[in-house]
């Protein structure tokens, strides 16, 4: 397993922000598209200073997987 899949959405949020999502942003995060979701991500991503990797999922989508550091 990659360093990851050890790290949820809401652990880089909080990585990001300095506190947990609040449950209405977290229902509104899982309804939007899946582009919406990578601009969230990267967004925060560069706020917490974590790296990114885009991998193609077997639906042909682009997923951004997150991580501190990727060994």
């Amino acid at each position: 397993m990659g360093v990851e899949c050890a790290y949820s959405f809401w652990d880089l949020y909080k990585a990001a922000f300095g506190q947990d999502a609040p449950e209405e942003y977290k229902q509104k995060f899982f309804s939007m598209s899946q582009n919406k979701r990578n601009r969230e991500v990267a967004q925060w991503a560069e706020k917490a200073n974590w790296q990114l990797d885009r991998r193609l999922g077997t639906d042909g989508e682009i997923y951004l997987a997150f991580a501190p550091v990727f060994t």
